[in-house]
Protein backbone atom coordinates (compact mmCIF):
# COMPACT_ATOMS: atom_id res chain seq x y z
CA UNK A 1 0.00 0.00 0.00
CA UNK A 2 1.39 3.41 -1.35
CA UNK A 3 1.81 5.63 1.98
CA UNK A 4 1.58 9.53 1.48
CA UNK A 5 2.40 12.56 3.95
CA UNK A 6 1.76 15.69 2.97
CA UNK A 7 3.58 18.28 4.32
CA UNK A 8 1.25 21.44 3.28
CA UNK A 9 -1.89 21.70 1.56
CA UNK A 10 -1.99 22.76 -2.02
CA UNK A 11 -2.92 26.73 -2.55
CA UNK A 12 -5.92 26.89 -5.15
CA UNK A 13 -4.46 27.17 -8.29
CA UNK A 14 -6.46 27.51 -11.33
CA UNK A 15 -4.38 27.13 -15.43
CA UNK A 16 -5.78 26.69 -18.67
CA UNK A 17 -5.11 23.03 -19.66
CA UNK A 18 -4.72 23.15 -23.48
CA UNK A 19 -3.44 20.18 -26.00
CA UNK A 20 -3.15 19.82 -29.73
CA UNK A 21 -6.23 17.66 -29.76
CA UNK A 22 -9.66 19.30 -30.27
CA UNK A 23 -11.00 16.48 -28.15
CA UNK A 24 -7.81 16.48 -26.02
CA UNK A 25 -9.56 16.46 -23.03
CA UNK A 26 -11.10 12.99 -23.23
CA UNK A 27 -8.84 10.25 -23.21
CA UNK A 28 -9.99 8.07 -26.88
CA UNK A 29 -10.89 5.17 -24.93
CA UNK A 30 -13.76 7.11 -22.68
CA UNK A 31 -15.14 9.40 -25.81
CA UNK A 32 -18.43 8.85 -25.89
CA UNK A 33 -21.48 10.13 -28.41
CA UNK A 34 -22.14 12.82 -26.33
CA UNK A 35 -18.58 14.04 -26.35
CA UNK A 36 -19.12 14.35 -30.76
CA UNK A 37 -22.79 15.47 -30.18
CA UNK A 38 -21.03 18.69 -28.48
CA UNK A 39 -18.54 19.01 -31.56
CA UNK A 40 -22.09 19.63 -33.57
CA UNK A 41 -24.09 21.46 -31.24
CA UNK A 42 -21.28 23.86 -30.64
CA UNK A 43 -20.15 23.79 -34.50
CA UNK A 44 -16.49 23.19 -34.26
CA UNK A 45 -15.26 24.29 -37.19
CA UNK A 46 -12.75 21.86 -38.83
CA UNK A 47 -9.30 23.60 -37.93
CA UNK A 48 -5.54 22.75 -37.25
CA UNK A 49 -6.20 19.99 -34.92
CA UNK A 50 -9.30 18.64 -35.95
CA UNK A 51 -10.77 17.00 -39.51
CA UNK A 52 -14.79 15.51 -40.24
CA UNK A 53 -15.12 12.99 -43.31
CA UNK A 54 -18.52 11.92 -44.02
CA UNK A 55 -16.81 8.70 -45.60
CA UNK A 56 -13.33 7.76 -46.99
CA UNK A 57 -14.65 6.19 -50.40
CA UNK A 58 -13.23 3.37 -52.55
CA UNK A 59 -11.78 5.98 -55.07
CA UNK A 60 -8.07 7.13 -55.85
CA UNK A 61 -9.13 10.90 -55.09
CA UNK A 62 -11.30 9.66 -51.40
CA UNK A 63 -7.64 7.68 -50.37
CA UNK A 64 -5.59 10.68 -51.30
CA UNK A 65 -8.20 13.08 -49.37
CA UNK A 66 -7.57 10.39 -46.25
CA UNK A 67 -3.57 10.56 -46.27
CA UNK A 68 -3.62 14.07 -46.85
CA UNK A 69 -5.64 14.92 -44.01
CA UNK A 70 -3.56 12.16 -41.61
CA UNK A 71 0.06 13.32 -43.02
CA UNK A 72 -0.94 16.98 -42.33
CA UNK A 73 -2.00 16.42 -38.75
CA UNK A 74 0.89 14.34 -38.31
CA UNK A 75 3.47 17.00 -39.62
CA UNK A 76 2.17 20.06 -37.61
CA UNK A 77 0.25 19.75 -34.01
CA UNK A 78 -1.47 16.61 -34.38
CA UNK A 79 -5.42 15.96 -33.67
CA UNK A 80 -8.10 14.04 -34.81
CA UNK A 81 -9.89 12.74 -37.66
CA UNK A 82 -13.82 12.39 -37.12
CA UNK A 83 -15.10 10.09 -40.13
CA UNK A 84 -18.96 9.87 -40.17
CA UNK A 85 -19.96 13.45 -39.69
CA UNK A 86 -22.12 15.61 -42.21
CA UNK A 87 -20.62 19.03 -43.21
CA UNK A 88 -23.26 21.98 -43.53
CA UNK A 89 -21.19 23.89 -44.64
CA UNK A 90 -18.21 22.34 -45.18
CA UNK A 91 -16.13 22.19 -42.63
CA UNK A 92 -19.11 22.61 -39.76
CA UNK A 93 -20.34 19.42 -38.26
CA UNK A 94 -24.14 19.59 -39.00
CA UNK A 95 -25.10 15.82 -37.94
CA UNK A 96 -23.60 12.21 -36.62
CA UNK A 97 -24.21 10.12 -39.75
CA UNK A 98 -21.82 7.36 -38.55
CA UNK A 99 -20.92 3.98 -40.63
CA UNK A 100 -22.77 0.79 -39.92
CA UNK A 101 -21.48 -0.86 -37.30
CA UNK A 102 -21.60 -4.32 -38.62
CA UNK A 103 -18.87 -3.24 -41.09
CA UNK A 104 -16.29 -1.04 -38.83
CA UNK A 105 -13.42 -3.71 -38.55
CA UNK A 106 -13.39 -4.25 -41.68
CA UNK A 107 -13.14 -0.38 -42.73
CA UNK A 108 -10.72 0.29 -39.81
CA UNK A 109 -8.01 -2.37 -41.30
CA UNK A 110 -8.93 -1.08 -44.62
CA UNK A 111 -7.93 2.39 -43.19
CA UNK A 112 -4.73 0.98 -41.26
CA UNK A 113 -3.43 -0.32 -44.72
CA UNK A 114 -3.87 2.71 -46.66
CA UNK A 115 -1.98 4.33 -43.93
CA UNK A 116 0.55 1.61 -43.66
CA UNK A 117 1.16 1.41 -47.91
CA UNK A 118 1.06 4.92 -48.99
CA UNK A 119 2.89 7.35 -45.93
CA UNK A 120 6.27 7.38 -45.73
CA UNK A 121 8.00 7.15 -43.04
CA UNK A 122 5.18 5.23 -41.39
CA UNK A 123 3.14 7.42 -38.72
CA UNK A 124 4.09 6.55 -35.07
CA UNK A 125 1.07 6.03 -32.24
CA UNK A 126 -1.70 6.58 -35.14
CA UNK A 127 -4.98 5.49 -32.87
CA UNK A 128 -8.40 4.19 -34.26
CA UNK A 129 -11.64 4.12 -32.64
CA UNK A 130 -15.06 3.59 -33.20
CA UNK A 131 -17.61 5.01 -31.29
CA UNK A 132 -20.93 4.07 -31.12
CA UNK A 133 -24.40 6.36 -32.25
CA UNK A 134 -27.63 5.80 -32.63
CA UNK A 135 -27.92 2.93 -30.24
CA UNK A 136 -25.42 1.15 -31.50
CA UNK A 137 -26.83 0.71 -35.14
CA UNK A 138 -23.81 3.07 -36.55
CA UNK A 139 -20.01 3.91 -35.43
CA UNK A 140 -18.25 7.51 -35.63
CA UNK A 141 -14.49 6.58 -36.59
CA UNK A 142 -12.32 9.07 -34.30
CA UNK A 143 -8.61 8.23 -35.92
CA UNK A 144 -6.30 10.14 -33.04
CA UNK A 145 -2.48 11.17 -34.70
CA UNK A 146 -0.33 12.41 -32.86
CA UNK A 147 2.27 14.91 -33.93
CA UNK A 148 5.15 13.02 -35.31
CA UNK A 149 8.91 12.97 -34.47
CA UNK A 150 9.62 11.22 -37.53
CA UNK A 151 7.93 14.28 -39.21
CA UNK A 152 7.71 15.74 -42.30
CA UNK A 153 5.68 12.60 -43.43
CA UNK A 154 4.83 12.13 -47.60
CA UNK A 155 1.65 10.71 -49.35
CA UNK A 156 3.07 7.91 -52.05
CA UNK A 157 -0.08 7.34 -53.68
CA UNK A 158 0.12 5.48 -56.88
CA UNK A 159 2.42 8.77 -58.68
CA UNK A 160 1.18 11.32 -55.57
CA UNK A 161 4.31 12.09 -54.41
CA UNK A 162 3.20 15.16 -51.72
CA UNK A 163 4.06 16.48 -47.93
CA UNK A 164 1.08 18.04 -46.56
CA UNK A 165 0.94 20.66 -43.35
CA UNK A 166 -1.91 22.35 -41.78
CA UNK A 167 -3.00 25.57 -40.50
CA UNK A 168 -6.29 27.01 -39.16
CA UNK A 169 -7.93 26.48 -42.30
CA UNK A 170 -7.41 22.85 -43.20
CA UNK A 171 -4.25 20.57 -44.97
CA UNK A 172 -2.52 22.27 -47.67
CA UNK A 173 0.71 21.01 -49.67
CA UNK A 174 4.10 22.04 -48.40
CA UNK A 175 6.39 24.08 -50.68
CA UNK A 176 9.79 23.62 -50.72
CA UNK A 177 11.33 25.91 -48.08
CA UNK A 178 8.53 24.77 -45.53
CA UNK A 179 9.46 20.86 -45.95
CA UNK A 180 12.92 21.87 -45.42
CA UNK A 181 12.13 23.35 -42.16
CA UNK A 182 10.09 20.40 -41.38
CA UNK A 183 13.34 18.67 -41.56
CA UNK A 184 15.11 21.37 -39.62
CA UNK A 185 12.23 21.12 -36.84
CA UNK A 186 12.61 17.34 -36.62
CA UNK A 187 16.11 17.35 -36.25
CA UNK A 188 16.12 20.37 -33.64
CA UNK A 189 13.77 18.68 -31.55
CA UNK A 190 15.95 16.03 -31.06
CA UNK A 191 19.10 18.46 -30.32
CA UNK A 192 16.23 20.14 -27.29
CA UNK A 193 15.98 17.23 -26.25
CA UNK A 194 19.66 15.95 -25.49
CA UNK A 195 20.40 19.80 -24.60
CA UNK A 196 17.64 19.36 -21.51
CA UNK A 197 18.73 15.94 -21.11
CA UNK A 198 22.62 17.63 -20.38
CA UNK A 199 21.48 20.28 -18.41
CA UNK A 200 19.17 18.25 -15.95
CA UNK A 201 22.33 15.56 -15.60
CA UNK A 202 24.37 18.40 -14.57
CA UNK A 203 22.24 20.18 -11.80
CA UNK A 204 22.05 17.14 -10.36
CA UNK A 205 25.66 16.39 -10.32
CA UNK A 206 25.90 19.38 -8.76
CA UNK A 207 23.03 19.08 -6.33
CA UNK A 208 20.82 21.06 -7.79
CA UNK A 209 17.80 19.23 -6.72
CA UNK A 210 14.25 19.78 -5.47
CA UNK A 211 15.73 18.37 -2.32
CA UNK A 212 19.06 18.07 -0.72
CA UNK A 213 19.91 14.39 -1.70
CA UNK A 214 22.10 11.21 -0.37
CA UNK A 215 26.01 12.00 -1.71
CA UNK A 216 26.67 9.15 -4.44
CA UNK A 217 25.61 7.23 -7.47
CA UNK A 218 21.98 7.49 -8.40
CA UNK A 219 19.92 6.19 -10.92
CA UNK A 220 18.36 8.99 -13.29
CA UNK A 221 14.94 8.04 -15.29
CA UNK A 222 13.16 10.71 -17.06
CA UNK A 223 10.04 10.30 -19.55
CA UNK A 224 9.41 13.58 -21.92
CA UNK A 225 6.15 13.71 -24.03
CA UNK A 226 7.54 15.00 -27.11
CA UNK A 227 4.69 17.96 -26.56
CA UNK A 228 6.54 18.80 -23.43
CA UNK A 229 9.77 19.93 -25.03
CA UNK A 230 10.45 23.85 -24.69
CA UNK A 231 6.83 24.05 -24.04
CA UNK A 232 5.08 25.97 -21.11
CA UNK A 233 2.95 24.18 -18.32
CA UNK A 234 0.14 22.06 -19.70
CA UNK A 235 -1.62 20.54 -16.34
CA UNK A 236 -3.27 21.74 -13.15
CA UNK A 237 -1.71 21.14 -9.49
CA UNK A 238 -5.31 19.01 -9.66
CA UNK A 239 -4.47 17.26 -12.91
CA UNK A 240 -0.95 16.28 -11.05
CA UNK A 241 -2.77 14.80 -7.64
CA UNK A 242 -3.98 12.03 -9.81
CA UNK A 243 -0.39 10.06 -9.16
CA UNK A 244 -1.05 10.10 -6.01
CA UNK A 245 -1.60 6.30 -4.74
CA UNK A 246 -0.50 5.53 -8.79
CA UNK A 247 3.40 6.24 -9.06
CA UNK A 248 6.04 6.20 -6.60
CA UNK A 249 9.51 7.26 -6.75
CA UNK A 250 12.29 4.78 -7.55
CA UNK A 251 13.15 2.06 -5.32
CA UNK A 252 10.58 2.71 -2.22
CA UNK A 253 7.43 2.01 -1.34
CA UNK A 254 6.61 4.59 0.72
CA UNK A 255 6.55 8.56 -0.18
CA UNK A 256 5.59 11.98 1.14
CA UNK A 257 4.62 14.27 -1.07
CA UNK A 258 4.25 18.58 -1.64
CA UNK A 259 3.63 20.76 -4.50
CA UNK A 260 6.38 23.22 -5.67
CA UNK A 261 6.70 25.69 -8.74
CA UNK A 262 7.51 22.76 -11.08
CA UNK A 263 4.03 20.71 -9.96
CA UNK A 264 4.08 17.64 -7.84
CA UNK A 265 7.38 16.22 -6.18
CA UNK A 266 7.26 13.08 -4.69
CA UNK A 267 10.41 11.67 -2.26
CA UNK A 268 11.26 9.11 0.20
CA UNK A 269 14.09 10.01 3.66
CA UNK A 270 14.47 8.22 6.63
CA UNK A 271 12.74 9.51 9.51
CA UNK A 272 14.55 12.30 11.21
CA UNK A 273 16.84 12.30 8.57
CA UNK A 274 17.59 15.83 5.98
CA UNK A 275 18.50 13.97 2.97
CA UNK A 276 16.46 12.31 0.55
CA UNK A 277 17.18 8.89 -1.15
CA UNK A 278 14.42 8.89 -4.13
CA UNK A 279 12.43 11.32 -5.52
CA UNK A 280 9.81 12.08 -8.11
CA UNK A 281 9.23 15.21 -10.06
CA UNK A 282 6.54 15.24 -11.73
CA UNK A 283 6.41 18.46 -13.76
CA UNK A 284 3.00 20.71 -15.15
CA UNK A 285 4.92 20.10 -18.63
CA UNK A 286 4.32 16.44 -18.03
CA UNK A 287 8.11 15.60 -17.79
CA UNK A 288 9.03 13.15 -15.04
CA UNK A 289 11.87 12.79 -13.38
CA UNK A 290 12.63 10.43 -11.03
CA UNK A 291 16.22 10.23 -9.46
CA UNK A 292 17.54 7.44 -6.59
CA UNK A 293 20.81 7.30 -4.83
CA UNK A 294 19.72 4.67 -2.44
CA UNK A 295 19.99 1.59 -5.09
CA UNK A 296 23.90 1.74 -5.63
CA UNK A 297 24.54 3.04 -2.15
CA UNK A 298 27.29 1.07 -1.05
CA UNK A 299 26.49 -1.77 1.79
CA UNK A 300 27.83 -1.28 5.34
CA UNK A 301 29.54 -4.93 5.09
CA UNK A 302 30.93 -4.90 1.88
CA UNK A 303 34.43 -2.79 0.34
CA UNK A 304 33.29 -3.22 -3.26
CA UNK A 305 30.87 -1.26 -5.22
CA UNK A 306 28.55 -3.10 -7.26
CA UNK A 307 25.00 -2.44 -9.41
CA UNK A 308 22.22 -5.19 -8.47
CA UNK A 309 21.39 -5.70 -12.13
CA UNK A 310 18.20 -7.53 -11.25
CA UNK A 311 17.11 -4.83 -8.30
CA UNK A 312 17.86 -2.27 -11.70
CA UNK A 313 15.54 -4.32 -14.04
CA UNK A 314 12.95 -4.26 -11.62
CA UNK A 315 13.07 -0.79 -10.32
CA UNK A 316 13.39 0.20 -13.78
CA UNK A 317 10.33 -1.95 -14.71
CA UNK A 318 8.15 -0.80 -12.28
CA UNK A 319 8.57 2.69 -12.33
CA UNK A 320 8.28 2.86 -15.97
CA UNK A 321 5.33 0.87 -16.31
CA UNK A 322 3.57 3.30 -13.76
CA UNK A 323 4.70 6.46 -15.57
CA UNK A 324 3.80 5.57 -18.65
CA UNK A 325 0.55 4.73 -17.17
CA UNK A 326 -0.20 7.64 -15.53
CA UNK A 327 1.15 10.00 -18.62
CA UNK A 328 -1.43 8.36 -21.56
CA UNK A 329 -3.79 7.42 -19.75
CA UNK A 330 -4.43 9.72 -16.44
CA UNK A 331 -3.29 12.44 -17.81
CA UNK A 332 -4.36 11.76 -21.84
CA UNK A 333 -0.47 13.00 -22.96
CA UNK A 334 -0.24 11.48 -26.66
CA UNK A 335 3.00 9.43 -27.58
CA UNK A 336 5.92 9.66 -28.48
CA UNK A 337 7.81 9.84 -25.32
CA UNK A 338 11.11 9.69 -24.99
CA UNK A 339 12.88 7.49 -22.20
CA UNK A 340 16.31 8.50 -20.71
CA UNK A 341 18.13 6.18 -18.40
CA UNK A 342 21.38 7.71 -16.62
CA UNK A 343 23.92 6.36 -13.88
CA UNK A 344 25.20 8.55 -12.56
CA UNK A 345 28.68 8.68 -10.84
CA UNK A 346 29.49 4.95 -11.29
CA UNK A 347 33.26 4.75 -11.99
CA UNK A 348 34.64 1.62 -10.56
CA UNK A 349 31.41 0.02 -9.61
CA UNK A 350 30.79 -3.87 -11.02
CA UNK A 351 27.95 -5.76 -11.83
CA UNK A 352 25.93 -8.25 -9.22
CA UNK A 353 24.46 -10.13 -11.53
CA UNK A 354 21.88 -11.70 -9.24
CA UNK A 355 19.96 -9.44 -6.46
CA UNK A 356 21.88 -11.26 -3.64
CA UNK A 357 24.53 -9.20 -3.42
CA UNK A 358 26.76 -11.65 -1.68
CA UNK A 359 27.94 -12.73 -5.11
CA UNK A 360 31.33 -11.55 -6.24
CA UNK A 361 31.95 -8.64 -8.32
CA UNK A 362 31.37 -9.62 -11.72
CA UNK A 363 33.02 -8.57 -15.01
CA UNK A 364 35.15 -5.63 -14.96
CA UNK A 365 35.01 -1.64 -13.24
CA UNK A 366 33.09 0.72 -15.42
CA UNK A 367 35.72 3.24 -16.71
CA UNK A 368 33.66 6.03 -16.82
CA UNK A 369 31.80 8.43 -14.15
CA UNK A 370 28.46 8.77 -15.67
CA UNK A 371 26.91 6.22 -18.14
CA UNK A 372 24.54 8.73 -20.63
CA UNK A 373 22.57 5.47 -22.05
CA UNK A 374 20.69 5.66 -25.34
CA UNK A 375 17.29 7.32 -25.72
CA UNK A 376 14.39 5.26 -26.18
CA UNK A 377 11.19 6.51 -28.04
CA UNK A 378 7.72 4.66 -26.70
CA UNK A 379 5.70 5.18 -30.47
CA UNK A 380 2.54 3.86 -29.19
CA UNK A 381 0.48 2.21 -27.30
CA UNK A 382 0.48 -0.49 -25.41
CA UNK A 383 3.64 -0.05 -24.30
CA UNK A 384 6.51 -3.00 -24.25
CA UNK A 385 8.26 -1.97 -21.42
CA UNK A 386 10.77 -4.97 -21.68
CA UNK A 387 11.47 -4.23 -25.21
CA UNK A 388 12.07 -0.74 -24.22
CA UNK A 389 14.29 -1.24 -21.23
CA UNK A 390 16.75 -4.15 -23.04
CA UNK A 391 18.91 -2.43 -24.70
CA UNK A 392 19.07 0.40 -22.11
CA UNK A 393 20.80 -2.24 -19.64
CA UNK A 394 22.44 -4.16 -22.31
CA UNK A 395 24.20 -1.00 -22.20
CA UNK A 396 24.64 -1.27 -18.62
CA UNK A 397 26.35 -4.34 -18.91
CA UNK A 398 28.52 -3.53 -21.64
CA UNK A 399 30.01 -0.76 -19.75
CA UNK A 400 30.46 -3.66 -17.20
CA UNK A 401 32.59 -5.87 -19.70
CA UNK A 402 29.43 -8.62 -20.80
CA UNK A 403 27.92 -8.80 -24.12
CA UNK A 404 24.88 -8.25 -22.91
CA UNK A 405 21.98 -8.13 -20.28
CA UNK A 406 21.75 -11.37 -19.37
CA UNK A 407 18.94 -10.78 -17.08
CA UNK A 408 16.78 -11.44 -20.42
CA UNK A 409 16.10 -15.16 -21.88
CA UNK A 410 16.90 -16.01 -25.47
CA UNK A 411 13.03 -14.74 -25.74
CA UNK A 412 13.47 -11.52 -24.96
CA UNK A 413 11.45 -12.01 -21.42
CA UNK A 414 13.39 -10.76 -18.36
CA UNK A 415 14.50 -13.38 -15.79
CA UNK A 416 13.80 -13.23 -11.78
CA UNK A 417 10.99 -10.73 -12.08
CA UNK A 418 9.78 -10.60 -8.77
Amino acid sequence: MVHTEPEDQPCRTHLLRYGPMALENTRLEQLGESDLQRLVDDAVREGRTIDYKLLVGLKDDAKKEFLKDVSSLANSAGGDLVIGVREDPPGVPAELVGLPAASADQELQRLENLLRDAVEPRIPGVTMMPIPVHAGSEVVLVIRVPRSLAAPHVVTFGNHWRFYGRNSSGSYPLDVPEVRSAFSLSESRISRLREFRIDRLARIKAGETPLPMMEGAKVVLHLVPLDAIGAPPRFSVDDLRGALGQVLPLSTSMTTHRHNLDGLLMYWRHAGEDLTGSYLQIHRTGIIEAVDASLLSPLPERDDLLIPSTGLLNDLNDALTSYTSFLLGTLGVAPPLFVLVSLLDVEGYGLAVRQDLTLSKRGVPIDRADLVLPEEIIEELPVQVDTILRPVLDGVWNAAGWERCLDYDETGSPRGRR
